[in-house]
């Protein structure tokens, strides 16, 4: 089940709304920008969230890559529909009600040098039961932009692992004047927290400790439950 709400924007001429979706009532995904398009469908189209990479394309522009995105074009209309529904309305709107997700995860470990980052997460969230087919996603959502680290300030001092999901460098600040991050999509339970967070982690460790492949450690982390494998971009 999906739940959309949108808050209204004033005196911006092309954004003019924020969204976030609310999954089965223990995840959400947010910051994502309703804006006005004359080449969209409809006037508007929704923008996900992205963030500025490394990378620069051909004509030495960066290149920005989003945190997260529909994963079929039929989720993202059914998306755009109820966000538009729930712009015009000022309330809530609910699809798929009858519907429960599903979370798969896949963890791939890196070697950045310098880095607390020790493993790449993407999270995949699609209809409970369904069963990917060769070349097609089954999924409604993907998330590529979770990460797993380790506290400590060198390779000499680690510290524990953790699962950090992607923030933004938000306008205000503490009350020291530090820099406020803000989370984009996150277990919004206890419960689920524990049960997703701890599934990650528990895959990472299986790398570590087994030496299993990326594929073998790949899936959902809930036992017993078949995922697909990473899908082909869209």
């Amino acid at each position: 089940m999906f739940e959309v709400s949108v808050h209204k924007l004033d005196g911006d001429d092309k954004v003019i709304g924020l969204a976030s979706v609310t999954v089965d009532d223990q995840f959400v995904l947010k910051s994502m920008k309703l804006i006005k398009s004359d080449k969209a469908e409809g006037g508007f189209f929704v923008g996900m969230p992205t963030y500025k990479t490394s990378k620069t394309d051909a004509e030495g522009n960066s290149i920005y890559k989003e945190y997260y995105k529909p994963a079929t074009k039929e989720f993202a209309q059914q998306l755009k529909d109820a966000v538009l529904k729930s712009y015009e309305t000022g309330e809530s709107v609910r699809f798929r009600e009858d519907q429960k997700e599903e979370f798969s995860t896949f963890v791939e470990k890196t070697n950045y040098k310098d880095s607390s980052t020790v493993a790449n997460v993407n999270i995949y969230i699609k209809p409970a039961g369904a069963k990917a087919e060769e070349g097609k996603t089954v999924s409604d959502f993907i998330i590529d932009s979770y990460r797993i680290n380790r506290a400590g300030d060198s390779a000499k001092n680690p510290g524990q692992l953790f699962v950090a999901a992607p923030s933004y460098k938000a306008k205000e600040t503490d009350e020291t004047g530090k820099a406020v991050y803000k989370d984009i999509c996150f277990p919004t339970t206890k419960e689920f927290t524990k049960e997703l967070y701890g599934g990650i982690l528990e895959k990472f460790e299986n790398l570590t400790n087994d030496k299993q492949s990326d594929k073998e450690a790949s899936g959902n982390f809930t036992k017993g439950v078949d995922v697909e494998q990473k899908p082909k971009k869209l």
